[in-house]
């Protein structure tokens, strides 16, 4: 989870983005290469709230 967070906040909002558009399916789940997580919803994602859930 910390590496999400650190990611998140070292990269531009826009590239995060489409990061997510790109790595999440229909259920909401990202698979990263070590590990999994659940993110906040779509919505949440382009209102700019969701880093605040992580």
């Amino acid at each position: 989870m910390e590496r999400m967070y650190a990611l998140g906040k070292s990269q531009p909002s826009s590239l995060i983005s489409s990061d997510y558009a790109k790595l999440v399916d229909d259920g909401g789940r990202r698979r990263w290469p070590d590990f999994e997580v659940y993110l906040p919803s779509d919505a949440m994602w382009r209102s700019g709230r969701g880093m605040n859930f992580l």
